[in-house]
This record gives structure tokens, sequence and C-alpha cells, in this order.
């Protein structure tokens, strides 16, 4: 693997547990138009979330340094999954009312 590959995915799985800490500490307070405290399954979802990315950041991270590919596609397929679920599901809570 190069050394750009790799410096792309680390910059990745930083983004990736970037966006999981973010929903990680607002789960509990105002961010955007959500409101957590109004919808304590909001609060839930976003630590959730929150978790998997962070996980999902630091396995990506994980094996970026690992010599075999196949993990680190499944990673990287892994990471876009759950940043899908992710935008969906805060769609879903934007237009609920």
């Amino acid at each position: 693997m190069s050394l750009i590959t790799r410096i792309l995915v680390i910059i990745l799985s930083l983004i990736i547990m970037f966006l999981g800490g973010y929903l990680w500490t607002h789960r509990k307070k105002q961010f955007l138009v959500f409101t957590p405290a109004d919808k304590p399954s909001l609060s839930t979802t976003l630590a959730v979330l929150g978790g998997c990315l962070m996980v999902a950041g630091l396995a990506t991270l994980f094996t970026s340094f690992m010599a075999n590919l196949v993990p680190f596609l499944w990673m990287i397929v892994i990471d876009v999954i759950l940043a899908t679920i992710m935008t969906f599901t805060l769609l879903i809570y934007l237009f609920s009312n």
C-alpha cells in the first residue's frame, strides 16, 4: 500500500472519530436544529452512533498500519455505511414532529 493511501486513510479515520466524538458530546445538549432534551430517543441514538463511529475510526486507524489489504478495505466500507446511517437517521429526526 502506498504512502499517500495510508495518509488519506488516516485523515478519514480522524474525520470519522471527530464525527463520533461530536455526536457523543452533543447527546445531552442542543446542536444544529436538534434538541435531545425534547426527544430522549435522539439522545440514545446520538450515543450509539457516536460510539460506533469512534470505534470504527479507531479500527480504521489501526488497519491503516497493517500490511493486509482486506481488513483495510472492509473498514473503509464500514465507515461509509456508518456515515450514511448517521445521515439518514438524523434526517428522520429532522423531519419528525
